[in-house]
């Protein structure tokens, strides 16, 4: 940075940097550090760099706890989904006649048959990349369907906004089409958005002035769509249910409606795991959920569904070389050759090189040495690492001519320079290039149709079971705490029976658990029974205000199965209704009245007289048509019904 006298250093008292875990202690920091400013960074994910940029100086932290707390965002639950291809890998058995696999280009998603005369073992780091085993994602997307749906979204008619993180474009393809498959839904339903949404690779046959052919590839635009319009449609339309992403919405993206964030690839480093994670906290209103979301009634807490064990593994802070991990390879490859030094491109390019070395075959890596010659994969990412190291900057420096003792700033960039162009030399030459981009598309992956995968594990992992044990825990010291303070209480520890409690004795429980410390809804305590105790619940619970009751009766009795209340009434009015032989007694009319009493009671403890003014007993003629069809006997049956029900 050079002095500017239009913008002094002094031009700005404070500097804010937003999103301040980014790239600003490399290139940029030049120009933050150029201004004589208060430096004010803001991020949800600091790493140790951006500790260290700022001096260790940390003015305010506001965790993620305290944020649910404050209603900022809503909790998490993890579900984890263990597969057996996913845990441990395969084995495609050819025996003794061999067997024919299919082979798929990873780029054009071109087929064909190759013969396999012996067994081909993978592991499960190879999926989705080397080999694509089909059942795995379908397993696993079953799994999703038929176990974690209603499991953590009980009753939902549509499947909760979700978004899938897949390992790379081609593994995003996959999970879009075997989706569809599963649910047997349209195109519309679950769509993908990355960078290269919309666009399919034509490759053409020209012919060249040498009379000679070459091979040219495109990005041919194919949809109406782009990503940033399918992503609207996500946010703020009924469809698609399920958006799938590389990279392109995991950070900086504001999709409040999601309620599922599902890993189908690892991630490694701490930050970028709960900026992903991150996607999924945003609140939104009841009312504006439901646009998009019908059945939904309020979002309280997201689920993220662990189909790889991101969760249970260690996450590091260290910075990957590949920073821009969305940028495609020819991209990348280009804007080297065009002059583009700066340390993001090669750091990201060394990491490419690294990558492709371990997937290319020693022929193909002999014939790029000697198009960049004579120098290797590893001595090219070598050179762009060694041009952005500091310290290699500095020993260049001084190796300058006329350079003595501590070199300058201006020769230290001076050096910087020299050494990033030696590195991207070899890059200029439009051969090499081309030739990286064509060995890298005719490596094929291996689709493995043969193997069928098998369910290990679906379920609430150990730190969800725990969270949820110790809010079970608190809610029944809650309970013993507060037991002579409220009627509702009062009136279940009696164990009275049958049930006479004012609704609004109900009310005011449910408004003195919402407040602190507990801050729970009857919803999410019953998930928490669910997940803590399975083996003792029977339903879905929380929706209703009478499941209090059955909430507050099984932490006080555990041996008790926690059942909805509204279950446990319809049962005892089954059984009612079989007393007093129903179906001789009463005529059709009387039946359908007397289903509505019994349901009436299910939500509200009772059926008195004036609520036949309102609801569905308005309609169709309020008190008076239940005189006229039950006569003198309806008193008796309203108190026989809440004496038998309201147990």
């Amino acid at each position: 940075m050079a002095y500017n006298a239009a913008i002094p250093p002094e031009f700005f008292d404070f500097i804010i940097v937003d999103e301040c875990h980014r790239s600003i202690y490399e290139l940029w920091s030049q120009v933050l550090l150029y201004f004589d400013a208060f430096l004010v960074g803001l991020t949800a994910t600091p790493a140790g760099k951006t500790i260290g940029f700022f001096n260790q100086n940390l003015v305010m932290q506001y965790a993620h706890d305290e944020a649910v707390t404050d209603g900022i965002n809503v909790d998490f639950d993890v579900y984890r989904i263990r597969t057996r291809i996913t845990q441990q890998g395969a084995t495609i058995p050819a025996g003794e006649a061999g067997v024919y696999v299919d082979k798929r280009h990873k780029l054009t998603r071109r087929e064909r048959l190759e013969f396999l005369n012996r067994d081909l073992t993978y592991t499960s780091n190879q999926l989705d990349r080397d080999i694509v085993a089909e059942s795995q994602i379908r397993t696993v997307l079953q799994q999703f369907r038929d176990k974690v749906l209603p499991d953590a979204f009980p009753g939902r008619q549509e499947v909760p906004k979700t978004l899938i993180f897949a390992k790379d474009d081609s593994h995003a393809d996959d999970i879009v089409r075997i989706a569809r498959e599963v649910f047997v839904e349209g195109n519309e339903f679950c769509q993908k958005i990355t960078y290269r949404t919309g666009f399919t690779k034509i490759t053409r046959t020209i012919r060249n002035d040498d009379g000679t052919d070459s091979e040219v590839t495109d990005w041919v635009r194919t949809s109406s769509l782009s990503p940033d319009e399918i992503l609207a449609n996500f946010r703020n339309s009924f469809y698609p249910r399920i958006a799938v992403t590389v990279d392109m919405i995991s950070t900086g993206t504001d999709v409040k409606p999601i309620e599922c964030v599902f890993f189908m690839r690892n991630v490694r480093s701490a930050g970028f795991f709960e900026q992903m994670k991150g996607r999924g906290v945003r609140v939104i209103s009841p009312d504006k959920l439901r646009t998009v979301t019908p059945s939904a009634r309020v979002k309280d807490r997201f689920i993220v569904v662990d189909a790889v064990g991101v969760c249970e593994q260690d996450k590091t802070d260290s910075r990957t070389l590949n920073r821009q991990p969305s940028a495609p390879l020819e991209q990348l490859l280009n804007y080297v050759a065009q002059g583009g030094i700066d340390a993001d491109a090669l750091t990201t390019l060394a990491g490419r090189l690294a990558r492709l070395q371990r997937d290319f075959s020693a022929d193909q890596l002999g014939e790029l040495k000697e198009l960049a010659g004579g120098k290797s994969f590893a001595d090219l990412a070598h050179d762009l690492l060694n041009a952005c190291d500091p310290d290699a900057q500095a020993e260049a420096a001084q190796k300058l001519p006329g350079v003595t003792g501590e070199p300058t700033v201006a020769q230290v960039k001076q050096a910087t320079e020299q050494l990033a162009q030696e590195a991207v030399t070899p890059f200029l030459k439009a051969q090499f290039r081309r030739r990286i981009l064509e060995i890298r598309a005719e490596n094929e992956q291996t689709i493995d149709r043969h193997t069928i995968d098998d369910v290990l594990y679906a379920g609430f992992d150990a730190a969800a079971v725990e969270k949820a044990a110790a809010k079970v825990k608190d809610f029944r010291a809650w309970i013993e705490v507060h037991k002579d303070e409220l009627t509702a209480l009062q009136v279940l520890y009696a164990g009275v029976r049958p049930l006479k409690l004012p609704l609004k004795e109900l009310r005011r429980l449910r408004d003195a658990l919402a407040r602190p410390p507990l801050s729970v809804t009857p919803a999410q305590l019953w998930r928490a029974f669910q997940a803590a105790e399975a083996d003792n619940v029977k339903g879905a619970g929380g929706e209703v205000l009478t499941d209090l009751v059955a909430l507050v009766r099984h932490a006080l009795m555990p041996a008790m199965t926690l059942v909805p209340y509204r279950d446990e009434l319809r049962e005892r009015y089954r059984q009612w209704l079989k007393e007093r032989d129903a179906d001789n007694t009463f005529t059709p009319e009387q039946r359908e009245w007397l289903d509505r009493m019994a349901e009436h009671i299910a939500t509200s403890l009772a059926i008195q007289p004036a609520d036949f003014e309102a609801g569905w007993f308005g309609q169709h003629g309020s008190l008076g048509r239940a005189h006229a069809l039950f006569g003198d006997k309806l008193k008796p049956l309203m108190t026989e019904l809440n004496e038998s029900l309201a147990a």
